[in-house]
């Protein structure tokens, strides 16, 4: 087990370091250093996915052995990748489609891990922006079936960079449960069976002594507190009410418009952490449900069709539209605009959000409600 945690925490590594090298790339601007990055960022997806395939293979405990070639099978040779791949395959670990998005990846990173050399210099081909999308869904997708499917559960938490488990708690049987339940009601507190020292005198003395001085030391306490009781409560009984905890209570209008534009501003930011903003449960973050604020970040971090998310929010609009407990929930109108990579124009609308926001100032729903037809320009709009 000692192994297969450290195994999982060095591709976790890996995998942030492929994270962080995607997003370093979206914010280039210079193109020498873009077509640099495109090349390092194949390069590491490929080394990602072979860590991540010697990991499967391990935890199968699968034997890998070459394919033949032309029916033979050449005892020199050294199992690849591809074989790997092969076996998983062979095994039913892996489906037809992962096992394309496998090969998508592989051939990508191979096709870029060296310059074809021509007689006079170095041939540099320049790597397209589809090429980078095609690979980030392909490994986007691998992942997803990696925690979810394959390790049932297991996810990756970017934003501690580890990998936390959703175990189920073991329930006890009923035979244990009767059991406990035997036991505690014999001995509530599991003190130990001492009854036998009590019948010895040495063991009377011992506790009438204390007995006697227990009683000296209550009657001194005694007589302090009451001192302190008659001459401070009266005086002090209004301070004591001035320190009582007040409820908690729901932001109103200026403070919830205050709470969005921050929660806005920062969701863009790839290292804000949306534990700051979002309850541990949000039944609702837009059309995803009964997500925590790992998954949230997670979500964010995939996000690769609708960027440079900018928000424009109509104050006069927002308003409670319903309150239940400790969740007051708040609509408004927002103006929109977003870039989308793939059709390399941006978009822009109108959409009515609405938010739950409990009392702990913390997100615990956002839901779209209503939105204008979208309109694409090149030009970005302000």
């Amino acid at each position: 087990m000692e192994n297969v945690n450290k195994n999982i925490e060095l591709l976790n590594v890996k995998l942030f370091e492929l994270v962080g090298t995607y997003n370093k790339l979206k914010k280039a601007i210079d193109k020498n250093e873009k077509e640099d990055l495109k090349e390092l960022y194949l390069l590491r997806a490929g080394k990602n996915l072979e860590a991540l395939v010697n990991y499967i293979v391990r935890k199968e405990k699968i034997i890998v052995t070459c394919r033949p070639q032309n029916g033979k099978i050449n005892p020199d040779n050294q199992p690849t990748l591809d074989d790997c791949i092969f076996h998983l395959k062979k095994n039913k670990i892996i489906t037809q489609v992962i096992s394309d998005d496998f090969y998508n990846i592989k051939n990508w990173r191979n096709k870029n891990s060296h310059h074809q050399e021509s007689d006079n210099n170095a041939q540099v081909n320049l790597i397209r922006d589809s090429t980078i999308e095609s690979v980030y869904d392909s490994f986007k997708d691998v992942i997803s079936w990696f925690f979810e499917i394959y390790l049932k559960g297991d996810y990756a938490d970017f934003s501690k960079n580890i990998y936390a488990s959703q175990e189920k708690i073991k329930e006890p049987s009923k035979e244990e449960l009767d059991e406990i339940k035997k036991n505690f009601e014999k001995n509530p507190f599991n003190i130990p069976d001492l009854s036998i020292l009590k019948q010895s005198k040495q063991y009377k003395n011992a506790i009438r002594r204390k007995k006697q001085r227990a009683s000296f030391l209550l009657l001194l306490i005694g007589t302090g507190l009451a001192y302190l009781v008659y001459h401070f409560y009266f005086e002090n009984s209004n301070k004591k009410a001035k320190h009582t905890v007040a409820a908690k209570t729901h932001m109103n209008k200026d403070q919830v418009y205050d709470f969005l534009i921050r929660y806005f501003n920062s969701s863009n930011d790839l290292n804000s952490d949306a534990h700051e903003y979002f309850a541990s449960n949000v039944d609702t973050f837009y059309f995803r449900y009964n997500v925590n604020p790992t998954e949230i970040d997670i979500i964010r971090q995939q996000n690769t069709e609708y960027i440079d998310n900018k928000n424009s929010i109509d104050k006069e609009s927002l308003y409670p539209s319903s309150k239940a407990d400790s969740i007051t929930r708040w609509r408004f109108w927002t103006e929109y605009t977003c870039y989308r990579p793939k059709l390399k124009k941006f978009q822009n609308s109108k959409v009515q959000l609405e938010f739950g926001i409990n009392t702990e100032n913390k997100i615990t729903c956002i839901k779209q409600v209503k939105k204008t037809k979208e309109k694409y320009t090149k030009e970005k709009p302000y």
